[in-house]
């Protein structure tokens, strides 16, 4: 799991080691640690996606009350609105991520190129 790394304190890592007891499994979590432009800029950058229809929802989270607070910020979102746009950044987060995975050159959220890298 990623999450923004402003967030990672050590309270909610033990919020995380809370809920590990409980469920019996850890969550292994990393921060985002990325230096990122405006994050109304990134999220404008993905909406191309949409555009093209090249971004699939599974049909079970139709109804998803968290998937539709994410889907009405990306309705109401301006690059120069006031609107909330969290669920928006997290899937550009997702998405840089999948991307970075996909090259294989440059491993998530590092930006430092692999000893065997073809670069």
């Amino acid at each position: 799991m990623y999450m923004e790394e402003v967030f990672l304190t050590d309270l909610i890592y033990e919020d995380f080691d809370a809920a590990r007891k409980i469920r019996g499994y850890t969550l292994h979590l990393e921060g985002d640690k990325r230096k990122k432009p405006d994050k109304r800029l990134r999220i404008k950058s993905t909406l191309g996606v949409f555009k093209r229809k090249k971004f699939i929802i599974d049909e079970r989270l139709e109804d998803d009350p968290d998937w539709i607070t994410c889907k009405r910020q990306y309705l109401k979102f301006t690059v120069t609105g006031k609107y909330k746009c969290d669920g928006p950044d997290a899937i550009e987060g997702g998405l840089f991520l999948l991307n970075q995975m996909i090259r294989e050159d440059v491993p998530p959220l590092t930006g430092q190129p692999r000893r065997n890298s073809r670069l």
